[in-house]
């Protein structure tokens, strides 16, 4: 998912709250230096990752790039908490993916390839190159997408890496640019054109020759994040005020399922309920998806957020500052609780039953933390 905040040259940057002190020994929490398994708790039968590079420019596609040899072992993040470092010497990484037992990103700045760790253990993997300025990534079972925001072109390849020797496949193309998000379904690719006003689909097999890429929606304002209940699909439409929903079925128009709050960023929909950001009050909005009323689900202002996720239970959120930025969590219409400080930059958040994943983009790396 591409990070809506303007960002800064990673050499004008520095990363505060890693310091390798004991954390909080707890279930959640080993003491340094224990090995972390897959659950984010002490284990005796490999670890999360190698403190490595995530691959260099060279490295075969699906060929594990080289690394220090050190093991991720428990960091403290400034609260006491255990924060594990996956993945250190990325190019400002974007897009985090996490798929069957892999996270996968995409590096924005230099070199400008995507890559992708395993969960249960070893290093990163370097998958091949993306193109200038790619920032948004969607894995499925089979394959990985991305565009070139720049040039608005879909590309694919299988999620294992690109072919040595090869290319990724061009599956679709349009004019301008401005690509903002994309995600894919059993069938399709979706994606937003930020600065045409459009959202498009394209088979996930690509285009026929001589055909284009269906445009679901146009004359939007702004479209930038997606989201989908495999019914329908659901948009932030920023200088709107307004969050879109359209059916993926019937063929209709698209709806304002939440209108009236300013700058809505990133979108999530679960069980019914569509969660959204606001890029001005900072705050997290919920709203039922046959339309209605915002409601505050989260106080998170007066920071800025910067991508946020809810497992059904707990919300968990990114702050952007220098070195100010923050990982919290909170219930819903609770006080948020600070998980990691000092992580200037942090983004792209994703989860799974045990852990909470980020990247932090001006200090280069991906972390892991288990949930409180």
């Amino acid at each position: 998912m591409k990070r809506l905040l303007p960002r800064l040259p990673l050499a004008l940057l520095a990363f505060a709250s890693l310091d390798l002190v004991a954390c909080v020994s707890d279930d959640n929490n080993p003491p340094l230096g224990t090995p972390i398994d897959d659950s984010g708790t002490p284990g005796d039968s490999g670890v999360d990752a190698t403190l490595g590079d995530g691959g260099d420019a060279g490295a075969s596609a699906g060929e594990a790039g080289p690394d220090s040899g050190s093991v991720a072992t428990c960091a403290d993040a400034g609260t006491g908490r255990c924060l594990v470092i996956l993945a250190t010497n990325q190019g400002n990484p974007e897009g985090l993916v996490l798929h069957d037992g892999y996270l996968y990103w995409i590096e924005e700045g230099l070199p400008q390839h995507i890559h992708r760790i395993p969960l249960t253990g070893g290093a990163a993997q370097d998958l091949g190159a993306a193109q200038v300025a790619s920032s948004t990534l969607a894995v499925d079972n089979t394959s990985m997408y991305w565009t070139d925001q720049y040039h608005g072109t879909i590309y694919a390849a299988p999620n294992t890496g690109v072919p040595e020797g090869g290319a990724p496949t061009v599956l679709a193309a349009v004019d301008g640019g401005g690509t903002a998000d994309m995600l894919v379904d059993p069938s399709r690719v979706y994606w937003t054109d930020f600065n045409g006003g459009k959202v498009y689909a394209a088979p996930i097999g690509g285009i026929t020759d001589g055909g284009a890429p269906t445009v679901l929606a146009s004359g939007q304002t702004e479209p930038e994040f997606l989201a989908t209940d495999d019914t329908n699909l659901y948009w932030s439409a920023y200088g709107a005020s307004a969050v879109m929903e359209l059916s993926l079925g019937d063929g209709g128009a698209p709806f304002p399922v939440a209108s009236g709050v300013n700058g809505p960023t990133f979108v999530q929909v679960t069980a019914g309920t569509v969660y959204f950001a606001s890029g001005t009050s900072d705050d997290i909005y919920s709203v039922p998806a046959t339309g209605g009323t915002p409601q505050i689900f989260v106080a998170a202002g007066p920071t800025s957020t910067d991508s946020f996720v809810y497992d059904g239970a707990t919300v968990f959120w990114a702050t952007s500052g220098n070195p100010g930025g923050e990982i919290l969590s909170a219930l819903p219409g609770g006080n948020p609780t600070p998980l990691a400080l000092g992580m200037t930059s942090p983004g792209n958040l994703t989860f799974d039953q045990n852990n909470i994943y980020w990247t932090n983009f001006a200090y280069g790396a991906v972390f892991e933390m288990a949930k409180p």
